[in-house]
Order: C-alpha cells, then structure tokens, then sequence
C-alpha cells in the first residue's frame, strides 16, 4: 500500500507510455456511474419520477455534465481506439513482428464471450428470481426481451434493434466496440504495407461518420443525443437507434483514437512550442466543454432549432473525442 500511494501521489511527468489513460478511464467510468443514477429512474419508472426534483436539477448550470452524461461513452470509444491503435502499430510497425487475423479476432472474442455470455444467460433467469410492486415493470424493457432475442447479442448485432427488442439495452455498447474492433482492419491492414493510405482511410471513415450524423438527424429529425430530460418516447427511440447506437455514429471517435495511438507509437516524444500548447489546450477545452455545456438552454425547457439539432448531432462526437485526445497526446507527449 505505502508503494502504490507513492505511484499515485507523485506528480512526476513520463513520456512514451500510456499511463495517464488509468485516470481518464477512472474519471470517465465515474461520470458514467453519476449519470446513470440520474438516468435510470426516468427511463424505467417513468410514471413514479419526481418533476419537481428533475425541474431543480436541469437550472443548475454545473449540473449538465450529468444531464449530458451520456458523453461518456464517446471517452472510453476513444479509448479503445488508442490502445488498439497504439498496441497493433507498435506491434508490426514499429517492432517489426507479425501480424494474424485470426490471432487478432480471436483475442477479442476469448476477453468477451466467456463472461458476456454468462451474463445474457443470468439476464433470462433474473426475471424468475424477483417479485415486488416495480419489479417487473423494471424487468420488462430491459430483460424480458432476451427471452426472444438472446442470440443478436451473441452476433453482436443488437445495437440496430429498437429499444423494446433489445435484450439488456447497455450492452449495445459491446456490440458497437467489437464491430468497430473488426472495422478497424480496414485500416490497419493498409497501413501496415502503406502507411499512409492507412492514413488516409482512417481520415475518410471519421468523415463519413460525421457526414451521416448530420444526415440522421436531417432526415429523421433525431435528437442528437439522449439526456435525462427527453422524456419522448418516440424521439428518444429514433435518437438510441439511429445516433446513440448505432455503429456508424459513433466511428469517428473510435478511428480519431486509433489515428491518436498510430501518433504515439510512431513518435512518443514530439517538441511543441509554448504558444502550440497553449492554442491547443485552449481548443481542447472550449470543445470538450461546448459539448456538454451548450445543452443548457435545451434543458430549461425552450428546446433546440432544427438547425441547432442537425449541428449539434454532425459534430458533437468527433468535437468532444478531439478535445479529450488532444489532452491525452500532450501527457503522454509530456506536455499536459
């Protein structure tokens, strides 16, 4: 104990490893786990929620980093991006060693299945352990579904599914990482022979995940993500399918991950001048923060302009990655 608090008390400042992803991570489960003390209640027990309490929370201006909670998944997308981008391209590129598709895949389903599998199977039971005056009013949007539909979470496919089809709402985000994981082959396989066309496709697919977030929310007037607050049905349905979801949606801030762990592996130590620092973390800041803070006024209850919707869902993800990499590159880089 008197060595780990030594570790984690000290302020000294290491280039070239990812140590500093421990304490975004933590921060970030942390927001999740708030947020979702918050969320939960209104989603499952509508009719019991308390409008008064929610009307106290959403005018306090501080407290939008809760409403808007749901900002946090993209944290651990860029995450998994920048491990996976970091590890493989260290790998092959920069130690030269050989890489295996199948030892690729094969990997990632031997860390999940086992114990995600377990977990869908106890998801059909617990509906048969429990009783109570809300217990199966909980149970039923979130469990009784994988009595029919157990086996898309076994294909990993349960994400493009509507809310009432879905066995265990939340694992939508395993889904969405392991084809992200698959996906990111595209990217990887070319640029281990050329770099830079793997550079390339890594930008192009960010872009095209931008490009159909707008047009979702265009087309089918989506919100542009899920907030404690939206109380809809209908629009919070089309928002989890079509934007929250969906794998598409959330690709750009998995592929700016991966473009941030090619940067690590390939160059650990950059020099920046002081006014670059300074530029970038003001960027990092005002973007992150405009993300979860610009939702202010939707929450007092005016409602967003279809224009302001349509904006706020192009760029919201890829805005708040951005903000959150740049501040990972400059620790890991030494200048944090």
């Amino acid at each position: 104990m008197v060595s780990n608090f030594k570790r984690l008390a000290s302020t000294k400042r290491s280039t070239g490893n990812l140590h500093c992803l421990h304490g975004f991570r933590f921060l970030s489960i942390t927001w999740v786990v708030m947020g979702h003390a918050y969320f939960y209640p209104t989603w499952f027990i509508r009719s019991y929620k308390n409008m008064l309490n929610t009307q106290k929370i959403v005018s306090e201006p501080v407290a939008q980093a809760i409403l808007n909670g749901s900002e946090a998944v993209d944290s651990f997308i860029l995450l998994s991006g920048i491990l996976l981008g970091y590890l493989t391209v260290k790998h092959v590129i920069v130690d030269k060693k050989s890489f295996s598709i199948k030892t690729f895949i094969f990997h990632r389903l031997w860390r999940i299945i086992p114990v995600y599998y377990f977990i869908i199977l106890f998801a059909m039971l617990t509906p048969l352990m429990g009783s109570g005056p809300l217990f199966h009013e909980t149970m039923e949007e979130s469990l009784y579904p994988c009595f029919n539909y157990w086996w898309r979470n076994l294909l990993f496919i349960n994400n493009y599914f509507h809310i009432k089809d879905v066995c265990m709402m939340h694992t939508w985000y395993v889904s969405a990482d392991m084809q992200l994981y698959l996906a990111s082959l595209l990217v990887l396989l070319p640029m281990f022979k050329y770099e830079k066309i793997g550079v390339a496709i890594n930008v192009m697919i960010i872009v095209i995940s931008i490009v159909y977030s707008g047009v979702i929310a265009y087309l089918k007037r989506a919100i542009p993500t899920i907030t404690i607050t939206h109380f809809e049905p209908v629009d919070r349905n089309i928002g989890y399918l079509y934007l929250y979801s969906n794998t598409l949606s959330r690709a750009g801030p998995f592929f700016i991950g991966t473009l941030l762990g090619y940067t690590l592996a390939k160059k650990p130590t950059i020099k920046m001048s002081k006014c670059v620092q300074v530029a970038g973390w003001c960027c990092a800041v005002l973007s992150s923060g405009c993300t979860i803070f610009l939702l202010y006024h939707w929450h007092e209850g005016d409602g967003p302009a279809f224009l302001d919707t349509v904006m706020y869902a192009t760029f919201y993800k890829v805005s708040y990655s951005s903000g959150v990499a740049w501040m990972i590159f400059c620790c890991v880089t030494g200048h944090g």
